[in-house]
């Protein structure tokens, strides 16, 4: 499968950047990927590395990211680390927020 790369100079909007002293929102990189199969692009990343930096480091770095997200993911699955489950084990053990806190007596 090859795909296509599209780098883009953007400043975010929102409530998350922060501005520079001058108060402006610095540039970031939005690099989508456009496989050629496809009819739109399916991927997106957000990178705060410099302007200057190859495209070539740039599809690397934000794969490679990618893959630690994912791996991370996985283990955390795998070792009973999510959400609902770690919510669960607490029911019960005084230490749920919903449960008062232990008192004694």
């Amino acid at each position: 499968m090859s795909s296509h790369f599209m780098f883009l100079r953007v400043r975010l909007a929102g409530r998350r950047p922060k501005p520079s002293d001058d108060g402006t929102i610095p540039l970031s990189w939005l690099i989508t990927q456009w496989p050629e199969s496809e009819a739109e692009p399916v991927k997106y990343w957000i990178s705060n590395l410099p302007a200057d930096i190859p495209a070539k480091d740039l599809v690397r770095l934000a794969k490679a990211r990618w893959r630690i997200e994912h791996d991370y993911r996985e283990l955390k699955t795998a070792l009973g680390l999510t959400t609902s489950r770690a919510a669960r084990s607490r029911v019960g053990t005084g230490t749920s927020p919903s449960s008062p806190p232990p008192t004694c007596s």
